[in-house]
């Protein structure tokens, strides 16, 4: 129990004969990184028209099941709309595994390249419980930990306004 007294420990041990328990922690951790992979982007409009709001749209999944059509739930978005280098001022929003940057394109990009950069940061959370693994025979135990860490993907778009 902690100071709170709220247990901290459990007790998978059978109640007759003797084991040995080793209290100096897990022998063996597994690592799962949940790394986004940014899909191709989708505009709204169809064209970047020179005066006009583009909302650029990248489904976002995660590699973690060993699988990438499942979504990425959960992280951060750093967009950056630029033409020709100067930045476009621009909003941008991440939810059911879709990055938003919606902008008005400058209406003095008309002929000009339009690029727009998006980093997706994977937030670090936690998969499945940790397990206590013994061997009564031998006395041996191991502690196994799951955990994910949030790992980032970066993905640039280009367009020609018109």
């Amino acid at each position: 129990m902690n100071a709170d007294d709220n247990p901290i420990a459990g007790d998978f041990a059978p109640n007759d004969g003797r084991w040995v328990f080793d209290r100096s922690g897990p022998s063996k951790t597994l690592t799962t990184f949940v790394t986004p992979v940014i899909g191709k982007p989708v505009t709204v409009p169809a064209k970047a028209t020179a005066g006009k709001r583009l909302t650029v749209s990248f489904p976002v999944t995660r590699t973690d099941a060993g699988d990438t059509s499942a979504p990425l739930t959960s992280g951060t978005i750093i967009g950056a709309p630029t033409i020709v280098g100067r930045a476009i001022g621009h909003t941008q929003s991440f939810t059911n595994g879709v990055a938003r940057i919606s902008f008005v394109v400058p209406t003095t990009a008309k002929g000009k390249q339009l690029t727009v950069k998006v980093t997706i940061k994977a937030a670090p959370s936690s998969r499945g419980a940790d397990a206590i693994a013994f061997d009564l025979a031998t006395g041996y135990i191991a502690i196994v930990a799951f955990r994910s860490i949030g790992q980032s993907t970066t993905k640039v778009a280009t367009f020609l306004v018109r």
